[in-house]
Protein backbone atom coordinates (compact mmCIF):
# COMPACT_ATOMS: atom_id res chain seq x y z
CA UNK A 1 0.00 0.00 0.00
CA UNK A 2 3.01 2.65 0.59
CA UNK A 3 4.30 2.23 -2.65
CA UNK A 4 1.15 2.34 -4.19
CA UNK A 5 0.29 6.09 -2.45
CA UNK A 6 3.46 7.41 -3.34
CA UNK A 7 2.89 6.47 -7.06
CA UNK A 8 -0.61 8.12 -6.70
CA UNK A 9 1.05 11.14 -5.24
CA UNK A 10 3.61 11.32 -7.89
CA UNK A 11 0.55 11.45 -10.23
CA UNK A 12 -0.55 13.96 -7.44
CA UNK A 13 2.12 16.71 -8.65
CA UNK A 14 1.98 15.35 -12.35
CA UNK A 15 -0.46 16.68 -12.80
CA UNK A 16 -10.63 38.25 -8.11
CA UNK A 17 -13.19 40.07 -10.23
CA UNK A 18 -14.10 37.80 -12.98
CA UNK A 19 -16.11 38.06 -16.07
CA UNK A 20 -17.35 34.66 -16.88
CA UNK A 21 -17.55 33.21 -20.74
CA UNK A 22 -19.92 30.64 -21.41
CA UNK A 23 -17.90 27.34 -22.10
CA UNK A 24 -14.99 29.01 -24.45
CA UNK A 25 -11.82 30.00 -22.92
CA UNK A 26 -9.45 30.65 -26.22
CA UNK A 27 -10.74 34.52 -25.85
CA UNK A 28 -10.46 34.78 -22.18
CA UNK A 29 -7.23 34.17 -21.38
CA UNK A 30 -3.99 36.04 -20.43
CA UNK A 31 -0.79 35.21 -19.75
CA UNK A 32 0.72 37.17 -16.76
CA UNK A 33 4.12 38.38 -16.38
CA UNK A 34 6.51 37.35 -13.73
CA UNK A 35 5.78 40.96 -11.53
CA UNK A 36 1.87 40.07 -12.36
CA UNK A 37 2.29 36.42 -11.29
CA UNK A 38 4.07 37.59 -8.09
CA UNK A 39 0.93 39.70 -7.06
CA UNK A 40 -1.53 36.82 -7.92
CA UNK A 41 0.20 34.03 -5.89
CA UNK A 42 1.22 36.15 -2.99
CA UNK A 43 -2.88 37.16 -3.03
CA UNK A 44 -4.71 34.89 -0.14
CA UNK A 45 -7.24 32.32 -1.27
CA UNK A 46 -8.94 29.31 -0.10
CA UNK A 47 -5.89 27.27 -1.02
CA UNK A 48 -3.20 29.32 1.28
CA UNK A 49 -5.61 30.39 4.15
CA UNK A 50 -5.90 26.32 4.76
CA UNK A 51 -2.24 25.67 4.47
CA UNK A 52 -1.37 23.32 6.87
CA UNK A 53 2.08 23.40 9.20
CA UNK A 54 2.96 20.23 7.23
CA UNK A 55 2.43 21.65 3.82
CA UNK A 56 4.55 24.58 5.28
CA UNK A 57 7.61 22.32 6.26
CA UNK A 58 7.44 19.80 3.92
CA UNK A 59 7.54 22.01 1.22
CA UNK A 60 10.23 23.90 2.85
CA UNK A 61 12.22 20.89 3.64
CA UNK A 62 12.09 23.20 6.91
CA UNK A 63 10.72 22.37 10.67
CA UNK A 64 10.73 25.97 11.34
CA UNK A 65 9.70 27.31 7.90
CA UNK A 66 6.41 30.10 7.77
CA UNK A 67 3.83 30.33 5.80
CA UNK A 68 5.25 33.57 4.36
CA UNK A 69 8.54 32.23 3.37
CA UNK A 70 6.79 29.85 1.16
CA UNK A 71 4.51 32.42 -0.35
CA UNK A 72 7.97 34.34 -1.21
CA UNK A 73 9.45 30.60 -2.61
CA UNK A 74 6.32 30.22 -4.94
CA UNK A 75 7.08 33.70 -6.00
CA UNK A 76 10.39 33.36 -6.98
CA UNK A 77 9.97 30.47 -8.85
CA UNK A 78 8.06 32.06 -11.64
CA UNK A 79 9.19 33.21 -14.88
CA UNK A 80 8.25 35.43 -17.86
CA UNK A 81 6.54 33.32 -20.87
CA UNK A 82 8.25 33.00 -24.08
CA UNK A 83 6.10 34.49 -27.62
CA UNK A 84 6.76 30.55 -28.38
CA UNK A 85 5.22 29.08 -25.61
CA UNK A 86 2.40 31.24 -25.42
CA UNK A 87 1.30 30.62 -29.14
CA UNK A 88 1.89 26.19 -28.15
CA UNK A 89 -1.14 26.90 -25.59
CA UNK A 90 -3.17 29.38 -27.31
CA UNK A 91 -3.44 26.73 -30.01
CA UNK A 92 -4.15 23.68 -28.13
CA UNK A 93 -6.69 25.90 -26.11
CA UNK A 94 -8.34 26.12 -29.52
CA UNK A 95 -7.81 22.75 -30.08
CA UNK A 96 -9.63 21.80 -26.92
CA UNK A 97 -11.92 24.67 -27.04
CA UNK A 98 -13.44 23.14 -30.86
CA UNK A 99 -13.92 19.80 -28.23
CA UNK A 100 -16.09 21.26 -26.60
CA UNK A 101 -18.13 22.66 -29.13
CA UNK A 102 -17.95 18.97 -30.11
CA UNK A 103 -19.18 17.57 -27.15
CA UNK A 104 -21.89 19.97 -26.60
CA UNK A 105 -20.96 20.78 -22.98
CA UNK A 106 -22.28 23.76 -21.21
CA UNK A 107 -20.77 25.86 -18.46
CA UNK A 108 -19.11 28.79 -18.01
CA UNK A 109 -15.94 29.86 -17.14
CA UNK A 110 -14.09 33.29 -15.97
CA UNK A 111 -11.22 35.07 -17.41
CA UNK A 112 -7.95 32.06 -16.85
CA UNK A 113 -4.48 33.40 -16.09
CA UNK A 114 -1.39 31.24 -16.93
CA UNK A 115 1.64 31.31 -14.58
CA UNK A 116 4.17 29.87 -15.64
CA UNK A 117 6.87 28.18 -12.35
CA UNK A 118 9.56 25.98 -12.09
CA UNK A 119 6.97 24.16 -10.04
CA UNK A 120 9.89 23.17 -7.00
CA UNK A 121 7.81 24.06 -4.22
CA UNK A 122 4.56 21.84 -5.56
CA UNK A 123 7.24 19.12 -6.12
CA UNK A 124 7.84 19.36 -9.18
CA UNK A 125 3.71 19.01 -10.88
CA UNK A 126 3.31 19.83 -14.28
CA UNK A 127 0.09 22.10 -13.16
CA UNK A 128 -2.34 22.87 -10.35
CA UNK A 129 -4.89 25.60 -10.28
CA UNK A 130 -5.64 28.45 -7.58
CA UNK A 131 -9.08 30.35 -7.74
CA UNK A 132 -8.62 31.35 -11.71
CA UNK A 133 -5.21 30.81 -11.91
CA UNK A 134 -3.58 27.60 -14.14
CA UNK A 135 -0.04 27.26 -13.12
CA UNK A 136 2.34 25.63 -15.26
CA UNK A 137 5.94 23.82 -14.72
CA UNK A 138 8.01 26.17 -17.15
CA UNK A 139 9.01 22.80 -19.50
CA UNK A 140 5.69 23.14 -21.99
CA UNK A 141 7.47 23.45 -25.10
CA UNK A 142 9.18 20.12 -24.60
CA UNK A 143 5.65 18.09 -24.28
CA UNK A 144 3.93 16.49 -27.42
CA UNK A 145 0.45 17.89 -28.36
CA UNK A 146 -1.35 15.29 -26.43
CA UNK A 147 0.24 15.23 -23.52
CA UNK A 148 -0.36 19.01 -22.98
CA UNK A 149 -3.68 19.02 -24.10
CA UNK A 150 -4.29 16.50 -21.36
CA UNK A 151 -2.82 18.28 -18.78
CA UNK A 152 -4.94 21.63 -20.23
CA UNK A 153 -8.51 19.51 -19.94
CA UNK A 154 -7.86 18.22 -16.32
CA UNK A 155 -6.75 21.91 -15.21
CA UNK A 156 -9.55 23.32 -17.00
CA UNK A 157 -12.08 20.74 -15.26
CA UNK A 158 -10.86 22.30 -11.47
CA UNK A 159 -11.68 25.92 -12.90
CA UNK A 160 -14.75 24.26 -14.01
CA UNK A 161 -16.29 23.13 -10.68
CA UNK A 162 -14.88 25.71 -8.94
CA UNK A 163 -16.87 28.45 -10.79
CA UNK A 164 -19.42 26.20 -11.33
CA UNK A 165 -20.97 25.45 -7.49
CA UNK A 166 -24.78 23.56 -9.63
CA UNK A 167 -22.36 21.38 -11.52
CA UNK A 168 -20.02 20.35 -9.56
CA UNK A 169 -22.84 18.96 -7.47
CA UNK A 170 -24.23 16.89 -9.86
CA UNK A 171 -20.60 15.83 -11.26
CA UNK A 172 -19.61 14.55 -7.46
CA UNK A 173 -22.69 12.52 -7.65
CA UNK A 174 -21.22 10.87 -10.62
CA UNK A 175 -18.97 8.84 -7.98
CA UNK A 176 -20.82 8.62 -5.42
CA UNK A 177 -19.75 11.83 -3.56
CA UNK A 178 -22.15 14.38 -1.68
CA UNK A 179 -21.51 17.71 -1.05
CA UNK A 180 -22.34 18.91 2.77
CA UNK A 181 -20.59 22.12 4.96
CA UNK A 182 -17.24 22.70 5.05
CA UNK A 183 -15.70 20.32 8.07
CA UNK A 184 -13.50 22.17 10.58
CA UNK A 185 -10.76 19.18 11.39
CA UNK A 186 -9.03 19.41 14.44
CA UNK A 187 -5.52 19.13 15.77
CA UNK A 188 -3.42 17.42 15.20
CA UNK A 189 -5.10 16.04 12.41
CA UNK A 190 -5.72 19.55 10.67
CA UNK A 191 -2.22 20.64 11.32
CA UNK A 192 -0.75 17.01 9.34
CA UNK A 193 -2.80 17.43 6.04
CA UNK A 194 -1.44 17.36 2.76
CA UNK A 195 -3.35 20.18 0.87
CA UNK A 196 -4.51 20.25 -3.12
CA UNK A 197 -4.76 23.55 -4.40
CA UNK A 198 -7.13 21.91 -7.27
CA UNK A 199 -9.60 20.78 -4.14
CA UNK A 200 -8.78 23.03 -0.90
CA UNK A 201 -12.33 22.12 0.82
CA UNK A 202 -13.49 19.87 2.99
CA UNK A 203 -16.80 19.65 1.72
CA UNK A 204 -17.71 16.19 -0.02
CA UNK A 205 -18.42 12.74 1.57
CA UNK A 206 -19.24 9.07 0.46
CA UNK A 207 -20.75 6.89 1.48
CA UNK A 208 -18.70 3.44 2.80
CA UNK A 209 -19.07 -0.29 4.65
CA UNK A 210 -16.86 -0.22 7.57
CA UNK A 211 -17.07 -3.96 8.86
CA UNK A 212 -21.26 -4.37 8.51
CA UNK A 213 -21.69 -0.44 9.34
CA UNK A 214 -22.25 1.83 7.27
CA UNK A 215 -20.12 5.27 7.36
CA UNK A 216 -20.49 8.88 5.93
CA UNK A 217 -16.47 9.76 5.17
CA UNK A 218 -14.63 12.42 4.43
CA UNK A 219 -11.51 11.56 2.27
CA UNK A 220 -8.35 13.25 2.68
CA UNK A 221 -4.37 13.00 2.46
CA UNK A 222 -2.60 13.70 5.62
CA UNK A 223 1.32 12.74 7.38
CA UNK A 224 1.12 9.96 9.38
CA UNK A 225 3.04 11.95 11.63
CA UNK A 226 4.39 15.28 12.26
CA UNK A 227 7.29 16.55 9.79
CA UNK A 228 10.60 15.92 10.74
CA UNK A 229 12.79 15.62 7.75
CA UNK A 230 12.90 14.43 4.20
CA UNK A 231 9.99 14.27 1.91
CA UNK A 232 6.46 14.06 1.94
CA UNK A 233 6.50 9.92 0.54
CA UNK A 234 7.80 8.90 3.91
CA UNK A 235 4.44 10.54 5.82
CA UNK A 236 1.77 10.08 3.26
CA UNK A 237 -1.74 8.42 4.10
CA UNK A 238 -5.19 7.94 2.42
CA UNK A 239 -8.16 7.92 5.04
CA UNK A 240 -11.83 8.41 5.85
CA UNK A 241 -12.94 10.67 8.20
CA UNK A 242 -15.87 9.29 10.21
CA UNK A 243 -19.12 11.92 10.14
CA UNK A 244 -22.16 12.10 11.71
CA UNK A 245 -25.15 14.27 11.37
CA UNK A 246 -28.36 14.85 8.96
CA UNK A 247 -28.20 15.67 5.54
CA UNK A 248 -25.84 18.24 4.73
CA UNK A 249 -24.70 18.99 8.05
CA UNK A 250 -21.98 17.38 8.80
CA UNK A 251 -19.08 17.25 11.64
CA UNK A 252 -16.78 15.06 12.73
CA UNK A 253 -17.39 12.34 14.65
CA UNK A 254 -14.99 11.47 17.86
CA UNK A 255 -13.89 8.60 19.63
CA UNK A 256 -13.88 7.87 23.20
CA UNK A 257 -10.55 9.64 23.68
CA UNK A 258 -12.01 13.17 21.81
CA UNK A 259 -9.94 11.88 18.58
CA UNK A 260 -11.43 11.78 14.88
CA UNK A 261 -11.95 8.21 13.59
CA UNK A 262 -10.12 7.71 9.96
CA UNK A 263 -10.51 4.69 8.49
CA UNK A 264 -7.65 3.63 5.46
CA UNK A 265 -8.84 2.47 2.04
CA UNK A 266 -8.12 -1.54 3.38
CA UNK A 267 -10.66 -0.88 5.92
CA UNK A 268 -13.26 0.23 4.01
CA UNK A 269 -15.11 -1.14 1.30
CA UNK A 270 -17.82 0.07 -1.62
CA UNK A 271 -15.23 2.60 -2.62
CA UNK A 272 -13.86 1.68 -6.12
CA UNK A 273 -17.72 0.51 -6.81
CA UNK A 274 -18.77 4.21 -6.84
CA UNK A 275 -15.39 5.81 -8.54
CA UNK A 276 -14.64 3.33 -10.49
CA UNK A 277 -11.41 1.91 -12.02
CA UNK A 278 -11.10 4.23 -15.56
CA UNK A 279 -8.15 5.99 -13.22
CA UNK A 280 -5.76 5.61 -10.66
CA UNK A 281 -5.32 8.98 -9.87
CA UNK A 282 -8.13 8.43 -6.31
CA UNK A 283 -5.99 10.73 -4.21
CA UNK A 284 -9.84 13.40 -4.25
CA UNK A 285 -12.91 13.32 -5.78
CA UNK A 286 -11.83 16.23 -7.84
CA UNK A 287 -8.77 14.57 -9.46
CA UNK A 288 -10.89 11.49 -10.13
CA UNK A 289 -13.44 13.42 -12.24
CA UNK A 290 -11.02 15.36 -13.82
CA UNK A 291 -9.25 12.35 -14.91
CA UNK A 292 -12.93 11.47 -16.36
CA UNK A 293 -13.59 14.81 -17.97
CA UNK A 294 -10.23 14.06 -20.22
CA UNK A 295 -11.92 10.83 -20.99
CA UNK A 296 -15.15 12.04 -22.07
CA UNK A 297 -13.65 15.05 -23.29
CA UNK A 298 -11.11 13.01 -25.85
CA UNK A 299 -13.70 10.10 -26.54
CA UNK A 300 -11.37 7.78 -24.82
CA UNK A 301 -12.92 4.11 -25.32
CA UNK A 302 -11.92 0.54 -23.91
CA UNK A 303 -12.33 1.98 -20.05
CA UNK A 304 -13.55 -0.63 -17.33
CA UNK A 305 -16.61 1.91 -16.52
CA UNK A 306 -17.58 3.83 -19.90
CA UNK A 307 -20.88 4.21 -17.76
CA UNK A 308 -19.15 7.13 -15.11
CA UNK A 309 -17.92 8.92 -18.94
CA UNK A 310 -21.64 8.82 -20.04
CA UNK A 311 -23.25 10.70 -16.65
CA UNK A 312 -20.16 12.94 -16.86
CA UNK A 313 -21.41 13.76 -20.14
CA UNK A 314 -25.10 14.13 -19.57
CA UNK A 315 -24.42 16.28 -16.54
CA UNK A 316 -22.22 18.72 -19.20
CA UNK A 317 -25.13 18.43 -21.93
CA UNK A 318 -27.38 19.64 -19.29
CA UNK A 319 -29.61 15.81 -19.71
CA UNK A 320 -30.87 13.78 -16.70
CA UNK A 321 -28.14 11.60 -15.11
CA UNK A 322 -29.74 7.64 -15.91
CA UNK A 323 -29.20 5.87 -12.64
Amino acid sequence: MKIYIQILFVLFFSFSSVSKAESNWTENVSFASKSEASTLLKKEDEYTKRLSQFDIQSRLHNQAGSKNELLNLMVAQTKDWTPDEIQLINKTNKEINGLIKQNGFHFTLPKIVFIKSTMQTEGGAEGYTRENLIVLKDELVSKDNKELKHLLIHELFHILTRYNPNLRAELYSVIGFHLMNDIALPSPLKDNLISNPDAPFDDSYIKLKVADQTIDGLMILFANKPYQKGTFFDYINIGFVKLKGEGKNKEVDLSDKNQPIIYSLDEVSGFFEQIGFNTQYIIDPEEVLAENFVYAMMNKKDLPNPEIINKIINVLQNKPIKK
